[in-house]
């Protein structure tokens, strides 16, 4: 029994760091967005028994009260609109299954999350070393071409594949971090939910490597949520004015630092603090999120009325953010999820560590609005409910 138990628990850890790949679009994912839809079902099903075995195998409980099944209404109502047909509905029920058993899971939270930080940090150590070599000239291993979806429609998505590290293809000097997946922002948004959720203890070694590929993939959104996110955790966990006057204070260096270094031209610099200054029109120079002809389109949503659900006519709106899933599905999807991750929040007993994760979830939500992605909702879940105590963290 003992033996079950533990295969079904490394399982369910491998079926939950796959659902983070996946939903932050990691290379290896990609044709999972593009299969049939039987074929799609039936790796849903795998997913869900895994699930399901482990919960029976753990003896988790998966019972919830009536707040949790409002939330749990609202995500379905969400993810469902505008819907499509009853076997896609189906099909994300068989799919909220490893969710569900997530949600539920408390005991194994600490544990399933060391396993999620540290399966990550495994996969980015060897990337980081090839990003390293890139940057100093040094990088003779050769890659191969790879595409995400029709390169018809969206020439953008060309990579150089070295396996542990994407190089975008159109654009020959960048030298952000991507790491496996399809954009910086993507990586930006999943380490600064796993470093709240890890309490950003620095005494662990991987809550390292994510800070270090979080600073290499110069992912503005990232940096700004987790400077965010912290300030909130130190709130949360009741620590001292000094120490969080003491964080500002080793910001403020950095900017003056950056600013200063070869006179302004250094990669934080161009990348990072000159995107944050002022901008009349975008508010912050770095607000870069959809074009005119995107802002164009989603005032004319809003001037049609179809800002609740979204306008299904129109098709392949570049950008991203809050206003690209406006037009897409509308405003009553979002404020759906939105109740779907409060009422678990509220459900905890850290409630104020919890209702800010759901801020910084909002946060992301302006600039990248992916809310059922697994890689924000499996860091999220394992977060609130983990039994680790703040002073285990550095900010003692």
């Amino acid at each position: 029994m003992k033996k079950n138990k533990n295969i079904s628990a490394f399982i369910f850890k491998g079926v939950l760091l796959f659902l983070v790949f996946w939903g932050a679009h990691a290379w290896f994912t990609w044709g999972l967005d593009f299969l049939p839809f039987g074929a799609q079902t039936l790796l849903r099903i795998s997913l869900a028994v895994a699930a399901f075995v482990y919960s029976i195998n753990n003896r988790i409980i998966l019972r919830v009260n009536s707040r949790l099944i409002f939330g749990i209404i609202c995500y379905f109502l969400a993810i469902n609109m505008p819907f499509k047909s009853i076997g896609e509905v189906l099909a994300q029920f068989i799919l909220f299954v490893p969710i569900l058993v997530l949600i539920c899971d408390k005991k194994n939270a600490d544990e399933n999350l060391t396993f999620l930080a540290k399966g990550l940090s495994l996969v980015f150590i060897p990337g980081f070393v090839l990003y390293l070599m890139r940057l100093i000239g040094q990088l003779n291993i050769i890659g191969y071409p790879i595409q995400y979806g029709n390169i018809d429609i969206n020439q953008t998505y060309t990579f150089m594949n070295y396996g542990f590290m994407l190089v975008r293809l159109w654009e020959a000097e960048d030298i952000r971090f991507t790491s496996v997946f399809l954009e910086p922002g993507y990586l930006g948004s999943l380490v600064s939910f796993m470093l709240y959720a890890g309490n950003y203890n620095f005494k662990k070694w991987y809550n390292i490597v994510l800070l270090v590929c979080l600073i290499l993939s110069f992912s503005l959104a990232g940096y700004l949520v987790s400077f965010i996110g912290y300030i909130l955790f130190l709130l949360s966990a009741r620590k001292s004015v000094k120490k969080i006057l003491g964080f500002g204070i080793i910001i403020c260096f950095v900017f003056w630092g950056s600013q200063s270094y070869n006179n302004g031209n250094n990669m934080m610099n161009d990348l990072i603090l000159s995107r944050l200054q002022y901008d009349e029109e975008k508010g912050l120079t770095g607000n870069d999120r959809s074009s005119e002809t995107s802002d164009y389109i989603f005032s004319r949503v809003i001037a049609s009325g179809n800002m609740f659900f979204g306008d299904t006519s129109i098709k392949n709106m570049t950008g991203a953010g809050y206003k690209v899933f406006i037009v897409n599905k509308g405003l009553i999807p979002a404020l759906l999820f939105l109740i779907f991750y409060y009422s678990i929040a509220s459900n905890r007993e850290k409630y104020g560590y919890s209702k800010y994760f759901v801020l910084l979830i909002v946060l992301t939500f302006l600039q990248a609005a992916y809310p059922a992605s697994y890689s924000w909702i499996v860091p999220f879940l394992l977060g609130i409910n983990k039994r680790e105590e703040y002073e285990n963290s550095i900010c003692n």
